[in-house]
């Protein structure tokens, strides 16, 4: 795990330009070490042939983008129904890694003020459902959550099933900026597993989690490392701006641990915890 004091920005700092910091964060994020207080890494998924017709016809790689066709928000609109059941069977593994962090990163907030939290890419509601169920954030009232998802029929299953554990939910593309909320809005803002699909606009969603974030806030970002170049030119423009410091990268997990035996295919996801402090 890496963590870094508030003068800890220097190594990066340094860096001649924004290459040289990407490949430093690539070694940073590789090591697949495990924290001690992590919980332990399941090796192995329930098998395949348990999802749902859809959720199979998804599971041809590790971006889940198989025998249908369509854009995201088209995709989880036919999956809304059995996508919990789904992530159950491929057992998720940062939804039981993100709820700590943020238990973690709520430890010291005064309790007389209760914090705020905006959960994007928020589904169905089960990170904010477990986030409610952790020690220390379990009682309502002491915990506010607002929510943001691109697919409505996501959000109706969260309204359904889990609206008692948001205060508001808003349909709208996290790729389409502004967002709508206003400034230094929230606590914590957490994204886990959504950022695997924006290949657009990213600075400017990136420079959203900033704005809606407290000055010395954290953001908390699942970030997958097939896809972290995408991300890493512009996380390093906001640390030389000044925008955001690291604060932690946790250790390499995976999400999706599993092996199909009928082709012999491994699929392993690699991901990281990517938490930044917002200045």
């Amino acid at each position: 795990m890496l963590r870094l004091p508030r003068n800890g920005t220097s190594w990066v700092v340094r860096q001649a330009n924004s290459r040289a910091f990407c490949s430093q964060f690539a070694k940073k994020t590789a090591t697949t070490c495990q924290h001690k207080d992590e919980p332990k890494q399941e090796r192995k998924i329930r098998s395949h042939h348990d999802l749902s017709d859809f959720g199979k016809a998804q599971y041809s790689g590790s971006l889940f983008k198989g025998a249908t066709h369509g854009t995201e928000e088209q995709i989880y609109k036919q999956w809304a129904q059995t996508y919990d059941d789904d992530m159950s069977t491929l057992k998720f593994d940062s939804l039981k890694t993100m709820p700590l962090k943020i238990e973690e990163y709520l430890r010291d907030f005064p309790v007389a003020i209760g914090p705020n939290i905006l959960d994007v890419g928020c589904g169905t509601g089960v990170l904010g459902q477990l986030m409610f169920e952790k020690q220390n954030v379990e009682k309502e009232g002491e915990l506010t959550i607002d929510g943001m998802d691109l697919t409505q029929e996501m959000l109706d299953i969260l309204e359904n099933e889990r609206g008692n554990f948001y205060s508001s939910v808003q349909q709208h593309d996290m790729t389409a900026t502004p967002w709508p909320f206003d400034d230094d809005s929230y606590d914590l803002t957490v994204c886990n597993g959504v950022l695997v699909y924006v290949r657009d606009n990213i600075r400017e969603c990136l420079d959203e989690f900033v704005r809606v974030t407290k000055p010395g806030r954290h953001c908390l970002l699942m970030l997958r490392q097939d896809c972290l170049h995408y991300f890493s030119p512009r996380i390093y423009e906001l640390i030389t701006e000044k925008k955001w410091r690291i604060a932690e990268i946790t250790d390499t997990r995976f999400n999706f641990n599993t092996r199909e035996r009928e082709d012999e295919k491994e699929y392993f996801v690699p991901y990281n915890h990517h938490i930044f402090q917002v200045l």
